[in-house]
Formats: C-alpha cells, structure tokens, sequence
C-alpha cells in the first residue's frame, strides 16, 4: 500500500510539475521551469502549498519543514533539492538547515563572529551563517 502511495505522489508531483513546464509560470537562468507550488501530503489527501505562502524552511533529519502563515508542513525532502526548486530570486539559504523567503525578511543585523541575525515579519528570528553571507549579500544587491 505504501509503494502504491508513494508511485501515486510521485505520478501526481510529475504531473503538476508538468503542467508548470507547459506554463512556464518562471524560469532560471539555468534554464530549469520551477512550479509555483509544492506538493504536500497530508494524513489521506494530498495538498498543495504556494511558494507564496512559504515564510522559511527548516532541515529536520531527512525532512524538511514548510512554515507558513498558520501551519507547519513536514515533506520528504532535502535541504539542497529545495533550494534546486525554489526561485533563486525570492528564496535564499540562510544556513545549513534554513532556508528563507525574502519577501518574509524585516531587518538583518550583525551577530557574533561574522555570522548575522535575519527578522521576519512574524517575528521569527533566524540565524544567518557567514558561510552563506555573500550570496545572500548578493541577492540583496540584484533585488535594489
């Protein structure tokens, strides 16, 4: 039942992933089209969250977590194969297990050791990794 399930999610994620091709609802400079939302399963159904919505992401084990205005959405993903289907434009990588959509951002300021603190509007505070500085710097300079 579990292999059926998951062939199912799958064929279904494809499909959808699909359809956003022959959109083209956004493109990367590499070429790759990005769907605008990500595909959820929830108990019995299967929900699909808009980008949109998505404030920050969190790495837990071999799961990630979609935080969104009201809810917590937890899917079988990595880190680095959300950041591949995300737009590079609006979602940056914060650290090693965060992932944040700057459109969420209020204010970055300095922290400790070259490392840096990034407000949400929520209220939420994330740390920001130096390692992870110089894109995101970088982001910020391609968004003025």
């Amino acid at each position: 039942r579990q292999d059926r399930e998951d062939d199912l999610s799958a064929r279904l994620e494809a499909l959808v992933a699909g359809a956003a091709n022959k959109k083209a609802e956004s493109s990367d400079p590499d070429g790759t089209a990005q769907s605008n939302r990500i595909l959820v399963r929830d108990r019995d159904r299967i929900r699909f969250v808009p980008i949109d919505d998505i404030h920050w992401i969190e790495a837990a084990g071999d799961y990630v977590v979609l935080h969104t205005d009201d809810k917590k959405h937890l899917i079988r993903a990595t880190m680095s194969g959300m950041t591949k289907r995300l737009p590079r434009t609006r979602f940056a990588r914060i650290h090693r297990s965060s992932i944040v959509n700057m459109d969420f951002v209020r204010e970055v300021r300095p922290y400790f050791h070259g490392d840096y603190m990034v407000y949400l509007n929520s209220g939420k505070e994330l740390r920001l990794s130096r390692r992870y500085w110089p894109q995101v710097e970088s982001q910020f300079n391609a968004v003025r």
